[in-house]
């Protein structure tokens, strides 16, 4: 992850400072510091998967894809 333009005291309180605008992927992809909390949101509604499992089941996976794909564009 890279930040640029970090600034604590530039956006006139610190809470507004700390917020990181938007996440980009190398491959073009974004995801907006407003949606994060709605991917959270969506992602807190699974269950955790059994300590040490790798791998998703293909039922979390085929969900997790659609609240990933909504958010990140």
């Amino acid at each position: 992850m890279t930040v640029s333009k970090w600034s604590f005291w530039g956006a006139g309180s610190w809470e507004k400072a700390q917020q990181i605008e938007q996440f980009r992927t190398d491959d073009g992809k974004v995801l907006l510091g407003g949606q994060v909390d709605q991917l959270v949101e969506a992602m807190a509604a699974f269950a955790p998967p059994a300590a040490g499992e790798l791998k998703l089941s293909e039922s979390y996976q085929a969900s997790l894809n659609v609240v990933i794909a909504s958010n990140w564009q």
